[in-house]
């Protein structure tokens, strides 16, 4: 019987529409003897969708008996073949300009949701009025977040890897309550995808290679604790509220920006870079199993390169205690809240 793990598999950066949540997550299986895409895959909104189509050995015995004279052609071959490119970055001087021409924006005034989201957080978790733009002063300039005040509420978290690299830059819009909306067709955009930030990426030529928001920073605090969490809000939100416990601790609070995304895979380049940390994980609610299972495999790799760190899982579920929460207030919160969702509340 043919392996279906063979014939149907996943093709990095195929991304679809969602069939369950309309949203451009679904990561769609090609069949590799044809190239052709096909119905299964998953979303990767793990916990606010979940939706997976994964096929069976009995589907790939029905495309068999379709294709039984079908041989494996050259085209289909070159189809999965990639091909050595160079590996895409945003250059300086592009970035550098980007964030000129948002800065712009607020000499006449402007505002942007999110920043002002920010401002009322930081006074809520403790922050004097008048320290709270020196804070997130400092907050924007180490993790990277630009704002711009256009009347387009856009915020750019940009992506440096350890060594210097710049990825891409995630592009999110947030209406006055700090909520997501829609950027143009799709719930993100990227600086390597759109045409307005004059940087995009030559898929012929170059391949993208993502890394964790705030991996930078792994570098500039060599031997500073690290937090994961998935969302770049949240890091932010976590990022205030441990610099109001103590403003000397030097830390690094890394975002997988998608449940999906905490995995081997991103965290290859930056395993050496752990060594002797103390790691604190922090999923959102239901991915406590899921993130564990990952945690584990990566502490493993790390391992057998003789790489020790100390990795720690906390449960959202429990931090409730530290803070008097109570089940109803819990209760109160959406399906997948995080750490972010429990500091505001409290």
């Amino acid at each position: 019987m043919e392996n279906n793990n063979y014939l149907f598999q996943f093709i990095k950066g195929n991304k679809q529409i969602c069939p369950a949540c309309g949203r451009k997550s679904f990561a769609a299986m090609v069949n590799v003897q044809t190239g052709e895409m096909t119905q299964f895959g998953k979303c990767d909104h793990l916990n606010s969708c979940g939706y997976k189509l994964i096929p069976t050995g009995e589907d790939v015995m029905a495309w068999r008996k379709q294709q039984s004279n079908l041989t494996c052609t050259k085209s289909a071959v070159s189809h999965l073949e990639t091909p050595s490119k160079e590996v895409y970055s945003v250059p300086v001087e592009v970035a550098n300009k980007i964030y000129q021409s948002c800065k712009d924006g607020g000499k006449d005034g402007g505002k942007n949701n999110l920043l002002t989201y920010f401002e009322e957080v930081a006074r809520k978790l403790g922050v004097k009025v008048e320290e709270v733009e020196c804070m997130l002063r400092q907050a924007w300039k180490e993790m990277r977040v630009t704002f711009s005040f256009n009347g387009s509420n856009k915020v750019i978290y940009w992506q440096q890897a350890i060594d210097g690299r710049i990825a891409t830059g995630k592009v999110m819009r947030y209406d006055q309550e700090g909520h997501r909306i829609k950027y143009v067709n799709s719930p993100v955009g990227w600086v390597h995808s759109d045409d307005s930030f004059g940087c995009k990426i030559d898929p012929d030529k170059q391949q993208l290679r993502q890394c964790l928001f705030n991996e930078h920073l792994l570098a500039q605090y060599p031997a500073a604790d690290v937090f994961v969490v998935e969302s770049e809000k949240t890091a932010i939100i976590l990022w205030i509220y441990l610099k109001m416990e103590s403003r000397t601790r030097q830390f690094v609070i890394l975002s997988t920006g998608g449940a999906g995304n905490f995995k081997l895979g991103m965290f290859e380049p930056i395993l050496r870079a752990l060594k002797g940390r103390n790691i604190t994980t922090i999923p959102d609610h239901g991915m406590f199993d899921k993130w564990a299972q990952e945690a584990k495999q990566i502490s493993t790799a790390a391992d057998k390169l003789g790489i020790k760190a100390n990795w720690f899982m906390v449960d959202v579920r429990n931090v409730r205690k530290k803070f008097n929460l109570s089940d109803k207030q819990i209760e109160s919160l959406h399906k997948g809240f995080d750490i972010a969702d429990v500091l505001v509340m409290h």
